[in-house]
């Protein structure tokens, strides 16, 4: 049986050092999302992402992969 991300989430979010350590890390969360949200608004592949901004296809998998 597989557990869901969202209620792991919500089971660790109770955890004192969890939470801090996601709080720190919102910022960088949003950014993520804002990416990811722009580059399927502009109906974009990661690859092509990557190749308009001039870098490889894993390093725009990476930077999605925070949110």
């Amino acid at each position: 049986m597989t557990i869901p991300i969202s209620k792991l989430k919500k089971r660790w979010m109770k955890e004192p050092g969890f939470k801090a350590g996601y709080d720190e890390l919102e910022s960088e969360f949003a950014i993520a999302t804002l990416l990811i949200e722009a580059r399927t608004r502009a109906n974009l592949s990661q690859q092509q992402l990557a190749d308009r901004m001039g870098t490889s296809q894993s390093t725009s998998c990476c930077c999605e992969r925070l949110a």
